[in-house]
């Protein structure tokens, strides 16, 4: 994380978020995010990271990061930040280690 984030902003990390990445060896990424997460909403007053349970996988959860702008941006902006930073996100190839996704197809086999 860049000198200027954190001078700006310091994110609140709720229970469980820094043992987390600790044990998974994910703190540099976690830092990484936070700080693309700033650059992508520069008005950001305030920037939470949480822990929640997936409700499909037990066992499995998802880091949350809120960044709380102040009043006067619309949902519209609100929406656009969100995409930029889905689209660095992707750009930038995270996460670092490469990640699988299997999927099933069943289909009639043609003569």
């Amino acid at each position: 994380m860049g000198a200027n984030t954190i001078c700006r902003i310091k994110p609140t990390l709720h229970d469980g978020v820094l043992d987390l990445m600790i044990e998974h060896d994910c703190l540099e990424e976690l830092h990484e995010r936070v700080a693309l997460a700033v650059e992508c909403v520069p008005d950001v007053q305030q920037l939470e990271v949480r822990l929640l349970s997936d409700p499909d996988e037990e066992g499995r959860c998802w880091v949350v990061m809120a960044a709380l702008v102040p009043p006067h941006i619309n949902r519209q902006t609100c929406l656009e930040l969100q995409a930029a930073y889905i689209r660095k996100v992707v750009q930038r190839a995270f996460p670092t280690r490469l990640q699988f996704s299997f999927i099933l197809r069943v289909e009639p086999e043609t003569p």
